[in-house]
């Protein structure tokens, strides 16, 4: 998963996760799961949210993330 955010689109979050649930509520973003996050706290999404959007990739990209965001930010 990644989130981007910021004043300045400065911030991100790239996550590892899984996903455990998914549903559909009409009250809600049309798209909802619930993920189980690898190695961090799910703190760090609910505290400093960064956005209200996650984009997920099917896949294990953490790394390929990581180093497309250290080249991004220069």
């Amino acid at each position: 998963m990644i989130r981007i955010g910021g004043t300045d689109l400065d911030r991100c979050l790239i996550a590892d996760g899984r996903v455990t649930a998914s549903g559909h509520d009409g009250d809600l973003c049309r798209t909802q799961a619930t993920v189980t996050v690898e190695g961090r706290k799910v703190s760090e999404l609910l505290d400093d949210p960064l956005g209200n959007h996650i984009v997920l990739i099917e896949g294990a990209h953490r790394e390929h993330l990581d180093r497309w965001w250290r080249w991004a930010i220069g």
